[in-house]
Parts: structure tokens; C-alpha cells; sequence
């Protein structure tokens, strides 16, 4: 695999690796709102390179991430299919095994909540037990804050950092991983 590969699933930012949260780990984000293609068999190897180019970014002592699936303008017309999210749960639980540190759903709608309760049977319980929702509402023990330090969180989730995605420099920067 490498990144030109991806230039097209990638273009939107819908799932890329930026910063380091709390514990030194590698932050995947998410956002179902920027899917951009119809081919699953491309976007499930995307979201596998995703996972590989979170794992090269590992600094040494760290072996986990934080995932931050982003679903503030999640809707139906933009989520993923029922088979194309198992077959990512599957990947991810057979090939990449304890990988995982937090999964933090944030500003969940009702529309993926009720997918969430179809797909939860499938996700292992240890993976669940991983799986917070959170909002951006202070008041929220689960809140977005407590796993990624402030310096490193957006502005719009209430942190000080201001980057904006750019696939044209993130797959710049991207390549170095994969020499």
C-alpha cells in the first residue's frame, strides 16, 4: 500500500491521523459526513492504511490510539453500509488486536445511535467497553477533553489548535511513514 494509492479517498478528510493524545497516543479522526466515494472495497483498505500509518506514528512504549469518529453532521445519506461496517470491525478485531485505547463517538445522533445498537453485537466486548459517547457540552464526564490535551484539540471541539485538513499536505507528510 502506499498514499497515492488513497489520494482520491483521502481528498476529503474523512479519515486521517493528526497529533497525539494523552498518553502519547496516535489520534485517528473520522467523519462519516465526508464520504466522497461508493467504492467500500477502496474505503475499507483506506481505513486499514489509516490504522497502519496511526501504528508507524507510534512513538516507542506506545502500542494503541485514540479514534475520534466525529458524527456532529452524521445523517443516513452519509453513513456507512451495514457490510462495509462489518467488514472494517472484522479487520480491525482479527488483524489489529488491542490496538485500540478509546474510540470516542462525538455529538451522536439518535439516527446513529440506533445503528450503533445493530452493530454492537458484532463489536467485541472488550472493543465496547473502549467506546465513549461524548458531546461538547463541559458538563459531559465522557468529554472529549479528558483523552486529547487541550493543546492538541480543535478549536471547534474546545481546544486551542486550529488545523484545517489539507490533502494535499497531509498526503505529503503521510509519505515519509511508508518509505
Amino acid at each position: 500500500m502506499k498514499s497515492s494509492d488513497f489520494l482520491e479517498e483521502g481528498k476529503t478528510g474523512k479519515i486521517y491521523c493528526n497529533g497525539f493524545g494523552k498518553d502519547n497516543r496516535p489520534i485517528m479522526y473520522m467523519n462519516p459526513a465526508r464520504q466522497n466515494t461508493a467504492d467500500i472495497d477502496l474505503h475499507v483498505r483506506f481505513t486499514v492504511f489509516t490504522t497502519e500509518l496511526a501504528i508507524r506514528m507510534m512513538p516507542p512504549g506506545v502500542d494503541k490510539m485514540i479514534v475520534v469518529i466525529d458524527l456532529r453532521e452524521y445523517t443516513l445519506k452519509n453513513a456507512a453500509s451495514f457490510s462495509e461496517t462489518r467488514q472494517i470491525l472484522s479487520i480491525l478485531s482479527q488483524h489489529y488486536p488491542e490496538r485500540l485505547s478509546t474510540v470516542i463517538m462525538l455529538e451522536a445522533p439518535w439516527v446513529f445511535m440506533s445503528f450503533f445498537k445493530v452493530i454492537s453485537p458484532f463489536i467485541d466486548p472488550v472493543t465496547r467497553s473502549k467506546v465513549h459517547f461524548s458531546t461538547l457540552s463541559k458538563k459531559d464526564d465522557n468529554h472529549i477533553s479528558n483523552f486529547i490535551p487541550k493543546d492538541t484539540l480543535y478549536t471547534a471541539f474546545g481546544g486551542d489548535s486550529d488545523f484545517v485538513y489539507d490533502d494535499s499536505v497531509y498526503f505529503e507528510n503521510v509519505e515519509k511513514f511508508f518509505r
